[in-house]
């Protein structure tokens, strides 16, 4: 607290304003670096908007590449990672459904 803002009179406080109180800190506690300003939430709404646009325009595109491919492949992914992580992807899926599947007949067994 200073001295100015305690020998200022009421009359000079604006309205709100508590005598000796402090401003508000910039960050919340846990904040690493300030928020984000208004314009760079307009430039993620477009970014957002654009990959959406791609998204619907490679469903109606009709041929042999996966629509996740053609959007990876407009987005600048390299083709050989690309092929890697759409592995991974299918293989962590297929693992998935295969045990879904699995539990899923075991606990019908066990009702019946």
């Amino acid at each position: 607290m200073s001295e100015a803002t305690l020998d200022r009179g009421a009359s000079e406080l604006a309205p709100g304003e508590v005598p000796g109180a402090s401003q508000p800190p910039s960050r919340l506690a846990g904040e690493l670096r300030p928020h984000p300003a208004p314009f760079q939430y307009v430039i993620i709404a477009i970014i957002l908007m654009l990959v959406t646009g791609m998204e619907v325009v490679t469903s109606y595109l009709e041929g042999d590449l996966p629509d996740g491919a053609v959007v990876g492949l407009l987005l600048g992914a390299p083709p050989r990672s690309l092929l890697m992580w759409m592995a991974v992807g299918a293989s962590m899926w297929s693992a998935i459904l295969t045990l879904a599947v699995a539990l899923g007949l075991i606990g019908l067994e066990s009702l019946g």
